[in-house]
């Protein structure tokens, strides 16, 4: 049974002169709330086998002996214990539960932090302990033989200006209490004795509070069980920090609760927590935490994935070098690091290499995760679309995926190669990088593990902000949808390319701002050919078969092939796969919730799990990638001529708007946000400087997807109809 599309009371249905704005607890705030469902029953405290990930044992004894005889007498360290533990008695009446900050800094982030988002008490730790981790970090061990380097050093969030890279909006400008800094990466410290650095220049962060049951664990017997504001909290943090710093594989909190500490390891199944200890009750543990963390742990330790590795500056130079020498239309950053991919033995001999900023990171924490790269053959120059996700152990890959669709559309792109990673001798999973596998059976896919999962693609593309005029950013959205202007297509020409795949029994079911790009034409130097279209719809993991069979499995060999420069490829085997009744690919699982439809939405909020996904869904997705791609592109990828003028008070608006309406990360406020057909509501506000013409489609837009809105749900947005409105559109810009 489909759910009835029935919306609460007050739930406006049709896009009117007045759509009232929701009332949000705080963009952050709710963002936590949905996190603390997401993570119930999958947190594990106690766990022993989190200080042997953090290696305690690489910090030698006579070093932790010392610097403990050392710090019980300095008068600085005697201070910062007094004014910790002056703050954990004034907080020891305050309840276990703490609340989360109000206002918890909503807007996404393109400047400095600040420390509003602390409770006082919060603020008040930091003098304390930053004296306390200085001490420990600078402690001398060559007096004992001991050589060692600082790595990375803790840092209060007053003395931190964290930005992001401008990869992915919706980062918030909050920051957690501490940041562990890599020091390796040359971060400038300014006058005042400040840093200024990205997200990714974050190996690991910690989180205070002023009392000891404020902890992520429950200490009360009447307390209800389930996710502290604290967890919540720092999850939200682990997110950022996840699909922030490149090809990082979880990220590493250490909790300080009055006088307690523990670490906790946040992952793609949840989060596993130490053992409490007492920073003064067990100080030698607390040194050779925080000793480890700043001197003996590699970037690797802490989290980012041993199959991939960052070029030198060296390196990175001669890199650039190369691809201006091949002519590649792709641009790679001095300032941006480059790194070399490796964990797939189905990539086979290619040496791939990163190409500027990921063209698409995942903001998620539970879940796939998934990033999307531009990479380059070193030895050929030939670029690829990577991404690299994480999939579940008992659904078939998305790399099987192609394999299996019929024929060849244009529009859809072109899949190269792709495997599940390895780190020898296992697949690098969850499971095994909890250290789970712990025999030869063990090592094998677990039916409930999570699996990282790499492909590449030969079709090329940009982010579909990236558009250069409102004619490309159209066609890029109808060559989506459509491959009417190809000659080259291998289908019908009239077919659509969504339309293609619904011809087969497939239904995408995750059509995102980043799984639509814009085609890279080449220079003709390159030799290789420009795309026949001006976009393509990518990523067909959560792709449901209307009728799978899982009887047949066919085997193509691949000749070898010439390519530009004389270069030919190794010869290869080509495998498709017919999916059977056993294969888990239907249920709701959906992609990004941003760009999910409304009425899919009402049904993941009220939790119905038979909702049966049909292709105006899918439509409507593409209305918010449109609304996303257009909107991101005057507000987030640089000025445009065309907004030159308009008063500073509608361009707020309209910049307000666009944040709310992608910067939400709660099922129900997106849904509400939905059902009024915000996205487009920018274009309001941009009145008279958006062409006549697509402000005229956003209209049409906006009434269909309100019509589709309706209970029963009315198929009035058809790929038809959405075709020949850009059609019309393209034609006179």
């Amino acid at each position: 049974m489909q759910p009835s599309g029935r919306f609460p009371a007050n739930s406006p249905r049709k896009g009117g002169d007045h759509v009232p704005i929701w009332p949000q607890t705080g963009l952050a705030k709710a963002s936590r709330l949905a996190i603390a469902q997401e993570l119930k029953g999958h947190l594990a405290f106690d766990d022993p086998s989190v200080f042997r990930r953090l290696k305690l044992d690489r910090v030698p004894n006579d070093v932790v002996d010392q610097c403990w005889e050392s710090m019980r007498n300095n008068p600085t360290i005697l201070s910062a214990k007094a004014k910790l533990e002056e703050i954990a008695r004034a907080a020891a009446g305050k309840k276990e539960e703490v609340d989360l900050p109000p206002g918890d800094d909503d807007s996404p982030s393109t400047g400095s932090q600040s420390s509003t988002n602390k409770t006082a008490d919060e603020v008040k730790m930091y003098g304390p302990l930053r004296a306390i981790f200085q001490f420990i970090e600078g402690f001398d061990s060559s007096q004992l033989g001991f050589e060692s380097t600082l790595k990375n050093s803790f840092q209060s969030t007053d003395r931190v200006q964290l930005k992001s890279d401008g990869t992915t909006y919706g980062f918030p400008k909050s920051s957690p209490d501490f940041t562990l800094l890599d020091m390796m990466d040359g971060i400038d410290r300014d006058r005042s004795g400040s840093y200024a650095a990205m997200w990714r220049h974050q190996s690991a962060f910690c989180e205070v509070k002023p009392a000891d049951n404020q902890g992520p664990k429950y200490v009360s017997a009447n307390q209800t069980r389930g996710v502290k504001a604290v967890v919540s909290q720092a999850a939200d943090y682990a997110r950022l920090h996840l699909s922030a710093r490149p090809f990082q594989l979880f990220s590493v909190c250490l909790f300080i609760f009055g006088s307690g500490f523990c670490v906790g390891i946040f992952d793609r199944e949840g989060v596993i927590f130490s053992p409490i200890h007492g920073i003064w009750r067990d100080p030698k543990v607390f040194i050779r935490v925080v000793r480890a963390m700043t001197h003996h742990l590699s970037a690797q330790d802490l989290g980012r994935d041993s199959t991939v590795s960052m070029l030198s500056k060296k390196e990175q130079a001669e890199w650039i070098a190369q691809l201006k020498k091949f002519k590649m239309p792709f641009a790679a950053s001095e300032d941006y690091p480059c790194f070399r991919i490796g964990g797939v033995p189905c990539f086979g001999s290619r040496d791939l290499i990163t190409i500027g900023t990921p063209i698409w990171t995942s903001l998620s924490f539970l879940g796939r995760g998934s990033s999307v790269w531009i990479v380059g053959d070193r030895y050929t120059g030939l670029p690829f679309i990577m991404k690299n996700s994480w999939r579940k152990s008992n659904r078939i890959s998305e790399s099987e995926v192609y394999g299996a669709f019929k024929g060849f559309h244009p529009a859809l792109a072109k899949f190269e190669i792709g495997g599940d990673v390895v780190l020898r001798p296992a697949y690098m999973s969850v499971r095994n990088l909890r250290g789970l596998a712990v025999s030869p059976s063990d090592i094998q896919q677990s039916p409930t593990d999570t699996i990282l999962h790499r492909l590449l693609l030969s079709s090329f593309g940009r982010p579909i902000i990236n558009w250069e005029t409102y004619k490309e950013l159209l066609q890029g959205i109808r060559d989506a949808v459509s491959a009417l202007h190809a000659p080259e297509a291998k289908v019908s020409p009239t077919h659509v390319a969504h339309e293609y795949l619904w011809d087969q029994g497939v239904l995408h079911r995750d059509v995102s701002a980043g799984n639509v790009l814009l085609s890279q034409k080449f220079a003709q130097a390159t030799g290789l050919s420009d795309p026949p279209t001006t976009g393509f719809l990518m990523d067909v993991e959560f792709a449901h078969f209307k009728e799978a069979t899982y009887d047949k499995t066919t085997k193509t060999a691949i000749p070898p092939i010439r390519r530009p420069g004389g270069y030919m490829t190794e010869r290869t085997e080509r495998t498709r796969v017919d999916f059977g009744q056993t294969v888990l690919r239907g249920g709701v699982m959906t992609g990004t919730a941003h760009f999910m439809a409304t009425l899919l939405l009402h049904a993941m909020d009220e939790g119905i799990t038979n909702f049966e996904h049909q292709p105006y869904h899918d439509l409507e997705s593409f209305v918010y990638v449109l609304a996303y791609g257009l909107f991101g592109g005057i507000f987030l990828a640089g000025p445009k001529p065309s907004m030159a003028g308009i008063p500073k008070e509608r361009l707020d608006k309209a910049k307000s708007y666009f944040r709310e309406s992608f910067g939400r990360f709660n099922i129900r406020d997106i849904f509400r946000d939905r059902s009024g057909v915000f996205p487009l509501h920018p274009a309001r506000q941009l009145q008279g400087h958006l062409p006549a013409p697509v402000s005229t489609l956003l209209y049409q837009l906006r009434g269909r997807v309100a019509d589709q809105q309706q209970d029963p749900p009315r198929d009035v947005l058809t790929h038809r109809w959405f075709i020949r409105e850009l059609e019309a559109t393209i034609a006179v810009l």
